[in-house]
């Protein structure tokens, strides 16, 4: 038994750490493996945690910063929205700049490039899982301002650009899950409600389930 008493909800990353969600605050708190805090909490929001990651993002008090994997905040929350590390580097925005910095934290002369999704601010690991931007060469993202839609190859409307973000893409179901605000659903192509777009988190499970 790693916790000695119920919680309302608990979900681990790819570090093996494991969040404790408080359901009247809707915050988190950080453990790890052994059920040892980490001395992060009221955490808002995480990224997702690769096992080849030096640094993961969490956000608190509406600013993003980033933590190695002992638990121990190395860059300070400063951020509005961050992309992860890719060859040492990430990409964040503060106010109305967006920037390269090092994993000290240091800002890099290098202009801001997506490179492929690589250094997209679309990631948030978001409870049980919830994928990170899609990539698939049949589809591709439209933009209206700043909403977000999906077109096929041939530039057939799939889903109108209404939405912050689009996650998980499941072709052989014609599924997508999407984000408005701070809620999430899901969606079928042609813009058919699936999931409403009202819960904290959703997952699409792979294409044999």
């Amino acid at each position: 038994m790693i916790f000695d008493k119920s919680v309302d909800w608990a979900y681990s990353n790819g570090w093996s750490w494991i969040f404790v969600v408080d359901n009247k605050t809707n915050l988190i708190t950080a453990f790890n493996h052994q059920g040892i805090t980490l001395r992060i909490d009221s955490i808002q929001e995480t990224q997702s945690a690769y096992e080849m990651l030096k640094l993961v993002g969490i956000k608190r008090n509406g600013k993003w910063g980033f933590y190695d994997r002992s638990g121990k905040l190395t860059i300070a929350h400063q951020f509005d929205e961050i992309s992860h590390f890719h060859k040492n580097m990430a990409a964040v925005k503060a106010g109305n700049e967006t920037y390269m910095l090092d994993t000290n934290g240091v800002r890099l002369s290098r202009p801001y490039a997506n490179e492929n999704n690589k250094y997209s601010f679309e990631d948030a690991d978001i409870a049980i899982g919830m994928g990170g931007d899609f990539y698939h060469t049949d589809y591709k993202k439209i933009e209206q301002g700043k909403k977000i839609g999906l077109v096929d190859k041939n530039n057939n409307l799939l889903i109108p650009a209404e939405y912050d973000y689009l996650f998980d893409l499941r072709e052989r179901f014609k599924l997508i899950s999407a984000r408005r605000g701070d809620k999430n659903g899901v969606l079928k192509f042609g813009n058919q409600v699936v999931i409403p777009i009202e819960y904290k988190s959703v997952f699409i499970l792979n294409d044999y389930f």
